[in-house]
């Protein structure tokens, strides 16, 4: 090899670049079992291009229900309630307008009056039917 060439050479120029040696696994020091056990388990360990945040998210806690809903009696219920699609796609035209309808329908411009301690008896009594699987 020419000295010079693939590198800067000459007054000035910086020093070579040595790379640190790595010892071949072989020789080096072995890792002990007892710093391993200790640490715990993270849900993304052995998952190279996934990382899970573990931290409790306030933002998010707003949506998260305390308790399941009157008509379900399990999280599993409730679940399997939710998961459904509720696209024309999936479902027959009036299953579809039955599951999107809103809660409360009134017409364009009429005044809705406050709401009294009788309206809310009334309309605690008045359920919607429970879903159909």
């Amino acid at each position: 090899i020419v000295s010079g060439w693939g590198s800067w050479a000459g007054a000035g120029a910086p020093p070579p670049r040595k790379k640190p040696r790595k010892l071949p696994p072989k020789l080096q020091a072995p890792t002990s079992k007892k710093a391993e056990k200790n640490t715990p388990k993270r849900k993304d360990d052995g998952i190279s291009t996934v990382i899970i945040n573990e931290k409790r998210l306030k933002k998010t806690s707003k949506f998260q229900l305390s308790e399941i809903p009157y008509p379900y009696r399990s999280r599993e219920e409730y679940e399997r309630a939710i998961a459904g699609n509720i696209g024309q796609e999936w479902n027959t035209i009036h299953g579809t307008k039955e599951m999107s309808r809103p809660a409360v329908m009134v017409r364009a411009g009429k005044i809705i009056q406050p709401i009294t301690t009788k309206a809310k008896s009334k309309a605690n009594k008045q359920r919607r039917a429970p879903a159909k699987f």
